[in-house]
């Protein structure tokens, strides 16, 4: 299982007491790692969980990312709202799923959970090896008022990986792929 936007570890901690035998987080908030490590000490440890500390992009670099005083409201510079409420600005590396997928040599993925906002396109552009190779199953968020989290978009991205995608949506805020 692949956690994008872990935040402090919700869906990893279902995913594990679903049965998951390892789950991958991903989250550049520093603040939320940070408590992430705390509350998955013993997963991390014995190889459960593996936290990937960097913003989901479509490959490696840096970028820019708004710390805020909410857990789920971080963003890169470039999607950040100010009504937030920002801390401070950060640099957080980059990376690609099909990158990070590769470098941990998974043999398989058999579900995403993308929670990144309007960070979701150019994600998914860096996801298409991973998407076509092993088909997950994947649950989306998507931001409403992000002009980058477009509910037809999103989706016809992730069909250009596999075209065979059925693509259910609700109240244009969640996509299921399967």
């Amino acid at each position: 299982v692949i956690d994008i936007g872990s935040q402090i570890g919700t869906f990893t901690r279902l995913a594990l007491g679903k049965g998951a035998a390892l789950v991958v987080a991903i989250e550049p908030d520093p603040t939320n790692n940070a408590c992430f490590k705390r509350t998955f000490a013993k997963d991390i440890a014995e190889g459960r969980v593996v936290l990937v500390e960097a913003a989901l992009w479509e490959k490696s670099g840096t970028t820019k990312f708004v710390v805020t005083s909410r857990s789920d409201a971080g963003a890169v510079v470039s999607e950040f709202e100010p009504r937030w409420n920002p801390v401070r600005v950060v640099d957080v590396p980059t990376t690609s799923l099909d990158g990070t997928v590769q470098r941990l040599n998974l043999p398989r993925v058999d579900f995403i959970k993308w929670a990144i906002g309007g960070a979701t396109q150019p994600a998914l552009r860096g996801a298409r090896q991973t998407l076509s190779r092993f088909r997950p199953r994947m649950a989306m968020t998507m931001v409403i008022d992000s002009s980058s989290d477009d509910p037809v978009v999103l989706p016809r991205l992730a069909r250009e990986a596999v075209p065979t995608y059925n693509v259910f949506t609700c109240e244009l805020l969640l996509a299921y792929f399967y």
